[in-house]
């Protein structure tokens, strides 16, 4: 990335826009963020403001470059208004759960559709299927999935914001979309399976009192997928493209490396739970 690039934020700036907005501040890469987000912002990189060279500024559509980037975030179900682009004339990357029907992708817009992602946010409308099994958690029946088979790709928003502070340094080389999620599929079952076992712990831990089932191993892999019956509902979406774009990159492809657990701890701890201390 050239020093005189700006990188934009507009959207949705919270979870992973703030993630990406946190790591890349201490590469001294020039950013902005909207007015209505910038406070909070600036407030949450408080303690790093000291180490940096270019303290965030304020967006204004009138200080972007053809050469900056634009990053759009959207997720869940806000009502958001993605005609503003048209007014831009740079790099821009839209990153939503479903950007297409956001934004139809031209020359200087990449569409980055995100599946499955586990978001670091209290915020309600992200994060819906899991709290949606975190409930079943919390209830006092036995935790069984309706859909037991039906498959999820889960991946951390560390992993997502690593991938992306790469795509902005190389902008010029992504093609128009590109999906990303995790390479392995987890059922339903899985999920609520791994799920529940670190709820349990975590009220565990909140307590101080263990039992022998609290800490003995658990197998990642449920002997649901052991007996042999795969899922065959909910394909992978298809990561040939953002394999290729990140073998261009670095010469490593698509790789994820954080585990589903440390993902799930991670959720949970943006949960204001009833830990009955």
């Amino acid at each position: 990335m050239t020093q005189e690039r700006v990188v934009h934020f507009l959207g949705e700036i919270s979870g992973l826009a703030e993630e990406i907005f946190s790591r890349i501040i201490l590469n001294n890469t020039r950013c902005t963020v909207i007015d209505q987000h910038y406070d909070s912002s600036i407030e949450k990189i408080s303690a790093s403001l000291e180490f940096i060279q270019h303290k965030p500024k304020v967006h204004s559509q009138s200080n972007v470059s053809k050469d900056d980037v634009l990053l759009f975030f959207h997720f869940g179900n806000l009502e958001v208004d993605a005609s503003i682009l048209e007014i831009y004339r740079c790099n821009i990357i839209v990153i939503s759960e479903s950007p297409q029907q956001l934004y139809q992708p031209e020359n200087s817009i990449k569409l980055l559709h995100v599946h499955d992602m586990i978001h670091y946010s209290a915020a309600k409308h992200h994060n819906t299927k899991l709290d949606a099994f975190l409930k079943l958690c919390q209830g006092s029946e036995p935790v069984i999935a309706e859909n037991q088979l039906e498959k999820h790709w889960w991946v951390s928003q560390q992993d997502v914001a690593a991938c992306l502070i790469k795509l902005i340094d190389n902008v010029e080389k992504l093609p128009s979309i590109m999906n990303i999620c995790g390479r392995r599929g987890w059922t339903t079952q899985e999920t609520l399976d791994q799920l529940q076992l670190l709820y349990q712990r975590t009220l565990a831990g909140a307590s101080g009192i263990f039992d022998a089932d609290d800490l003995a191993a658990k197998p990642l892999i449920s002997p649901l997928l052991q007996s042999g019956k795969i899922s065959t509902e909910s394909p992978r979406p298809d990561l040939s493209v953002i394999d290729d774009v990140m073998q261009a990159v670095d010469g490593q492809r698509w790789r994820p490396l954080i585990p589903l657990r440390t993902s799930l701890m991670h959720y949970l701890a943006t949960k204001d739970l009833d830990y009955k201390v």
